[in-house]
């Protein structure tokens, strides 16, 4: 008579009967063979039928754990495994990683995420099961990651480019446990700002309006249902690095320049060029970039920044005329933007007399993992250079420019 297959799932440790005949099924699947057993005893206890799931039975082999060769031929007092009740008995109970850090799930519970910036080298996963034996370990493999080499349960993933990646461990082909791994970066982009000379009856000066789009790789990583949690307000543990420092010119601490888990930020640094002292105590030279690359030395406010893109528009724009919808998705984007200016009072000095700043920009995108600040773009480089120079009685605009790069400091 043909056997018939099984249906390749776990069952409950117990003991099960049919008839006459009874056997105790461990947790992992293990059987103590008896006196006067058969593999068809075992599946009339299982399944009430004694031809079905005979192939869902196996023995160890060394460390590995076979399909029987011969089913009819099991020995007293050996032990041997329904297999789908072994497989399902291994459990990842902690999964231990470098390079990346663990962040909250939304969507299923069950999936383990890990969120790290884009740089070199690799992610390291290492997972601990139970039970932990030469056996388990044997059937343990990895889809979506590199396992390394003579440890079964390490595997890396590389962090050379942005993007979602879907890791499973598996057990002989069964998912134990799953996990993603975003590997994020952000690519800033603007056009160049404008100079718009200013003046009223008492001052007269020069600003420079600028714009900015902060594009996040992967997308997913804002727009899947399951995703690490990423939205709401940072974590006060972890303020901003310079958090106790204050602005330059405004004086205001840097510890406002944040108040979500995204943020666009900028760092400055400033040459004054003042023959007449008209600056001085006004604001302060710094001749070099802060060397915290998560610092934000020209961000103490987000008034002027969108730093939530879990609520930009996403849906359908109709085009007229044309009588079609087009989707659009704007979850990706962070904004900024930022006006630097200089207005001198024209009561203040005499004619010929000039002022110069040189201001340079180092616009990026930061992301808090944890309690850590972490820069998750390249820099954005821009510059204003103000010239003024009192003429007629009045402060105007004297060649001032502005730039995408860092030249001319």
């Amino acid at each position: 008579m043909a056997t018939k297959p099984g249906k390749g799932k776990p069952f409950p440790p117990r003991v099960y009967r049919h008839g006459s005949h009874s056997i105790t099924l461990a947790a992992d699947g293990a059987i103590k063979v008896k006196a006067g057993d058969t593999i068809s005893k075992y599946c009339a206890c299982l399944y009430g039928d004694a031809l079905m799931g005979w192939e869902e039975f196996g023995r160890f082999v060394g460390t590995t754990l076979k399909k029987l060769d011969d089913p009819n031929k099991i020995t007293t007092g050996e032990t041997v495994y329904h297999m789908p009740t072994y497989f399902a008995s291994i459990s990842v109970t902690a999964i231990t990683v470098t390079d990346a850090t663990r962040v909250a799930s939304v969507g299923n519970a069950g999936i383990i995420h890990f969120v790290t910036p884009k740089g070199s080298g690799a992610v390291q996963l290492t997972a601990v099961i139970s039970p932990d034996t030469p056996a388990t370990r044997a059937v343990i493999t990895w889809d979506g990651a590199t396992a390394v080499g003579g440890n079964p349960l390490a595997s890396t993933v590389p962090r050379t480019a942005a993007g979602k990646f879907v890791v499973k461990i598996k057990a002989s082909g069964t998912v134990i446990q799953e996990l993603r791994v975003w590997v994020v970066w952000s690519t800033i982009t603007a056009p160049t700002g404008a100079v718009v000379p200013v003046s009223d009856a008492h001052r007269g000066g020069v600003e420079f309006p600028w714009k900015f789009t902060h594009r996040i790789t992967p997308a997913t990583i804002i727009t899947d249902a399951d995703r690490p949690a990423l939205n709401g307000p940072m974590n006060a543990a972890g303020p901003v690095p310079g958090h106790a420092k204050t602005h330059i010119v405004n004086g205001n601490p840097l510890g406002g320049g944040a108040s979500l888990k995204w943020d666009c930020s900028r760092q400055i640094r400033l040459k004054i060029l003042d023959p007449k002292g008209f600056l001085t105590g006004v604001m302060t030279q710094q001749l070099s970039f802060p060397a915290d690359d998560a610092e934000g030395n020209d961000d103490t406010h987000n008034t002027d920044e969108d730093n939530n893109p879990y609520d930009n528009f996403h849906g359908d724009i109709a085009i007229p005329f044309l009588g079609v919808l087009v989707p659009v998705d704007l979850r990706d984007q962070l904004t900024s933007e930022d006006k630097p200016f200089l207005k001198m009072p024209h009561a203040m000095g005499a004619d010929g007399d000039t002022v110069e700043l040189r201001m340079h920009f180092r616009e990026f995108t930061r992301l808090q993992l944890g309690t850590k600040w972490n820069r998750i773009s390249d820099w954005f480089l821009w510059r204003v250079h103000i010239k003024l120079r009192r003429t007629a009685g009045k402060w105007a605009n004297n060649g001032s420019t502005t730039a995408a790069d860092n030249a001319g400091f």
